[in-house]
């Protein structure tokens, strides 16, 4: 392993479990077992090494995001797999993300141009599939841009805030069978809304 996928390794760690204030030039390249200037030589700063950090670890959206608007399948079928793959991944199989996101949101200016592009790409290809749904009727007409923003947001609160709650939480994922609840409730919501099909009425408790 060359020191530079050395210092990216071990710097995801530091993060994830620290934060990005909690962790020093100094404390990365000693866990990498790298001279002091390496992480100037390789990256030029630590925001620089952050970025790359987050970079490598959104790669997956963005390939993901662009194969599923690409199926041929219902645009609810491919609204659900984009949630899925984005709740499995963050809530499951890299829960440090939840982290890194909530890192990038509070530094404000630290937020990376590699995790602005991948959102603003999310939300382009969650808009066109509404868009497309919208043609063809399954849904109606609504302003496929602000839908995208909301129908993410639903998740970002546990994304966000989970790791504000303690920092034995912070980088801990969830069973599968619990995101897909989350996935099942999100989409039930965006869909239907929680008002009763006209004509029915729910009973009081």
């Amino acid at each position: 392993m060359t020191t530079r996928d050395r210092l990216l390794d071990v710097a995801s760690d530091l993060f994830a479990e620290r934060g990005f204030d909690g962790v020093s030039v100094r404390d990365i390249t000693r866990a990498a077992q790298a001279n002091l200037g390496a992480v100037t030589y390789y990256f030029q700063s630590k925001q620089a090494l952050f970025a790359e950090v987050v970079a490598r670890e959104l790669a997956p959206f963005v390939e993901a995001g662009r194969a599923i608007a690409t199926r041929r399948t219902t645009p609810e079928a491919q609204l659900r797999a984009m949630l899925e793959f984005y709740a499995l991944r963050v809530m499951h199989e890299r829960p440090r993300l939840k982290v890194f996101f909530a890192e990038c949101v509070a530094g404000g200016r630290r937020l990376p141009d590699c995790a602005a592009e991948a959102i603003f790409l999310r939300n382009r290809l969650f808009a066109d599939v509404v868009r497309r749904g919208i043609r063809e009727g399954a849904f109606r007409p609504v302003n496929a841009e602000d839908t995208a923003w909301m129908f993410f947001g639903m998740l970002s609160a546990y994304i966000l805030f989970q790791p504000l709650m303690g920092a034995a939480a912070r980088t801990r994922g969830y069973p599968p069978a619990f995101v897909k609840s989350v996935v099942d409730t999100a989409m039930s919501i965006f869909l239907d809304g929680v008002r009763p099909a006209k004509g029915k009425r729910t009973a009081r408790r």
